[in-house]
């Protein structure tokens, strides 16, 4: 029984004992928390005065910056005789997270229907900081319940202040298994470690602490819930995309992901994760075509992704063999070393080798369950071992060696040509579907499975992943600034000088001294003064304005084959009176601030005085941000990801004997400039799509094309508009070693470079608009006006900002079907 069963259990007792029967829930019921979990809060607390309810609520534990899950479920000890609103409101504790200043005050309305038993509710918690601790409590009519209070988190390590020693999950890959079952039993799952473990040594997965089911089921059972490898069921499936935010990867079978289908909330949240860029392993795959089918899409098989997974699967048939020789050669050193041992355990031979013992030497032997044993070194041809002094030890260690040698020569080399290769990988929106013929417990498939997990790259990174820090920020903020707010007007300020040196000196002076009255400059000087003074500052408050203005970059990428999309949109705000009603977001969004930063490190961050940001009003409608997040005359950015559901579709239609080639549109906004490359790899254009309209196209030269779609990522591109110095984002340290840029110390961290700062949907547009020069075949990239329910002030004036629309047309065979799906009610 695992933990979720337990806690489940648990409730259902406690329920009994006030003799609740959970059998009715209102339309909000909770879905399951994924991952690591805090301690369950049950109030009111043990020995307090109850108000008719118990609330027990179960959070999940997100370890860097994200959206905590909270599961709220309200019982009636009979049930509730008249409608009750409650605010459950958390706020962060003034320890416990890092960096300080960042805590929020966040509400969340809550009603428990009458006639009701239960009320259940999902709500997901922004948080902009590492570590979490927090208080909870109810609010009734204005006032807080008595003993309905309670201090849930865990404190940050003690060398916290240094941030490569917090573990906050972004530089390896974090699992989540879905099972065919409702339930995961960790006795019967499949043995994942070729999945999940980058050593192909099978037989040191049990020293280096990753034991089989049978050795230690315990391990498994604890396991199957923390955060870097979670398992779940059928019954356990989210039905919110979030949820799956602080993991990398979802590994799924054809089996378990046809179940998945039938639950459609739990099926559209998988896929608006994907779209907005999630990663999606379907292992015993068939071939490419049917195994998209599973998730709502189209294989187009992308030549670049191709040349990406040939280039790994090289890369591990490299190494497999490189393996296999060092094993070889390791085998007839140990060989060499038994036959000394035999002869004369100390003594030297120039053909056999040298033994050199050294008491204080011990090390890991390769036979099992041995344990730390004492060891020799050795040196055979040139090369230095390590061997067992014991030689009953050393003859285990060749045994294992002769086994692995054995494994390694079965190792399969994976087939990723033709109609059905046995490893495929093709973008779905911002995110990516692998396909794997191989099982999860497939050891002779490792390097297939090496290759799988180097697709990653960046991936591994929910930081990274979104393109932005919300606990440090880093310089390339600048790179979105609304042009010419908040700055001061050099020119103005100079004329407005100039003007005052022109009447205080020349003018005033002459005509002053004309008139024998040159005493009056002492008061004609300072009066100018005052005056110019207040003209300037006059003239740098009126000219900002009063209002909001807003400069937005809307990124939407569009699967053709279901007319769904992923979004990110980062949006600076400027307002010259902070607005009372404050900033709001769609409710289903992640929403991450983009501060300034680049001047402070993390330790500088680290030991300031605690600070609540402002307030947060969470509901299933929205996530209102009070005025605090938006003060006057600051410019403020933020960086917003959400899925976008039958958003709509492009399609190309090819010429005809009568008619001449066109494009069509079922997206409800216009475009103001398109261009397409059809399956066959041919290229077209057209500028002023209507909204749900068709428009003729004309061919494109491939010669033109780098120059046409460059200037369509140029003309928005985003660049420093103040010229900063480092504006560029580079690494930012001092001689302490200590962190400037989050994102680059992570991307340095996994791949040793920092050329992923700017989030998946950017990374993919600049590569393909800018590096490539060229879009893949069946994709097409547009220019509109941004949508106006992504402004979070809906008064705000929009400056210079862009969206682009980048995805893939409908196959020829699927048109048909997209439009039937299209013309549907």
């Amino acid at each position: 029984m695992n933990r979720r069963l337990i806690v489940l259990v648990f409730s259902t007792l406690i329920a009994l004992t006030f003799g609740v029967i959970a059998t009715t829930a209102d339309a909000s019921a909770a879905d399951t928390v994924v991952g690591s979990q805090l301690p369950t809060i049950s109030l009111p607390n043990a020995g307090g005065k109850g108000a008719g309810f118990r609330c027990d609520i179960v959070i999940g534990e997100v370890q860097g910056a994200g959206y905590v899950p909270f599961e709220i479920a309200l019982r009636s000890f009979n049930t509730f005789s008249a409608d009750r609103n409650f605010i459950l409101r958390v706020v962060t504790e003034k320890t416990g997270q890092a960096p300080p200043r960042n805590g929020f005050s966040i509400d969340l309305p809550i009603t428990a229907q009458q006639g009701n038993k239960v009320a259940l509710f999902k709500r997901y918690l922004p948080k902009w900081a590492a570590g979490y601790s927090a208080k909870i409590s109810i609010i009734e009519d204005g006032r807080a319940l008595p003993d309905y209070e309670a201090i849930v988190g865990k404190p940050l390590p003690p060398n916290g202040y240094r941030f490569k020693q917090l573990d906050l999950g972004e530089q390896q890959l974090n699992w989540i298994f879905i099972s065919d079952q409702a339930t995961v039993d960790p006795a019967t799952m499949p043995d994942i470690r070729p999945v999940v473990t980058n050593s192909n040594n099978f037989l040191l997965w049990e020293a280096n602490g990753f034991p089989s089911q049978e050795a230690n089921p315990q391990f498994w059972k604890e396991m199957i819930d923390q955060n870097w490898f979670s398992a779940i069921g059928q019954s356990e499936l989210p039905t919110d995309w979030r949820a799956y935010n602080q993991h990398d990867a979802v590994v799924i079978g054809p089996q378990s992901l046809e179940k998945l289908r039938k639950n459609a909330d739990a099926f559209a949240a998988l896929r608006d994760w994907l779209l907005v860029g999630g990663t999606i392993v379907i292992y015993e795959a068939t071939t490419p075509t049917e195994t998209m089918k599973l998730i709502d899409t189209a294989w187009t098989a992308d030549e670049e992704t191709k040349k990406q997974v040939a280039r790994y699967v090289e890369s591990g048939i490299a190494e497999n063999k490189q393996l296999l020789n060092e094993n070889r050669l390791s085998i007839l050193a140990i060989d060499a070393y038994i036959k000394t041992l035999k002869s004369k355990p100390t003594a030297s031979s120039p053909e056999s080798g040298q033994i050199v013992n050294d008491p204080t030497s011990m090390g890991m032997g390769m036979g099992m369950g041995m344990g730390m044993i004492p060891n020799s070194m050795f040196s055979f041809r040139g090369q230095d071992y390590y061997f067992p002094t014991d030689i009953k030890d050393a003859q285990l260690d060749r045994t294992a060696m002769k086994k692995l040698v054995d494994q390694h020569i079965d190792i399969k080399s994976p087939r990723i040509s033709g109609t059905n290769p046995d490893l495929f990988a093709q973008p779905v929106g911002a995110g990516m579907v692998i396909g794997i013929t191989a099982s999860p417990d497939d050891r002779l498939n490792s390097i297939a499975w090496s290759a799988v997990r180097s697709l990653f790259v960046f991936r591994i990174s929910p930081m990274l992943r979104r393109g932005v820090d919300p606990m440090l920020g880093d310089r390339r903020f600048d790179r979105w600034l609304i042009p010419g707010v908040a700055q001061p007007p050099v020119y103005t300020f100079m004329g407005l000088l100039v003007g005052f040196v022109i009447l205080v000196g020349p003018i005033a002076y002459r005509k002053t001294s004309k008139a024998g009255r040159s005493y009056l400059m002492f008061g004609i000087a300072p009066a100018l003064a005052m005056l110019t003074t207040i003209a300037m500052f006059t003239y740098g408050i009126v000219s900002d304005g009063f209002g909001t203005m807003t400069r937005i970059r809307q990124l939407t990428f569009i699967d053709g084959t279901s007319g769904d999309a992923g979004e990110r949109y980062r949006a600076t705000y400027f307002a010259g009176v902070r607005p009372s009603g404050g900033i709001k977001f769609p409710a289903e969004a992640e929403v991450m601030q983009y501060p300034e930063g680049g001047d402070e490190s993390w330790q500088e961050h680290y030991f300031k005085q605690p600070a609540i940001m402002g307030n947060i009003t969470i509901d299933d409608q929205s996530q209102r941000f009070d005025s605090s997040f938006l003060p006057s005359r600051t410019q403020r950015q933020f960086v917003v990801h959400l899925p976008r559901r039958g958003i709509g579709r492009v399609n190309l239609v090819p010429a005809t004997d009568t008619e001449l080639a066109k494009v069509e549109s079922t997206l409800a906004f216009p475009l103001l400039s398109i261009v397409l490359r059809d399956h066959d790899g041919d290229y077209w254009t057209t500028d002023d799509l209507a909204a749900n309209g068709s428009s003729t196209v004309t061919e494109v030269k491939t010669t033109t094309l780098p120059k046409m779609i460059g200037k369509m990522y140029n003309d928005f591109r985003p660049v420093s508009a103040i010229g900063r110095a480092n504006s560029s984002g580079r690494s930012n340290r001092n001689y302490s070693n200590q962190a400037y840029d989050l994102i680059n110390e992570t991307a340095e961290g996994i791949s040793g470079i920092n050329l992923f700062s700017e989030g998946t949907f950017e990374q993919i547009l600049q590569q393909q608009l800018q590096s490539n020069g060229e879009l893949p075949n069946g994709y097409f990239i547009a220019t509109a006006t941004p949508s106006s329910d992504v402004m979070a002030v809906e008064t705000a004036e929009v400056i210079d900002s862009v969206r682009y629309l980048y995805g893939t047309l409908p196959k020829p065979e699927t048109s048909s079907a997209s439009k039937a799906l299209d013309s549907a009610p």
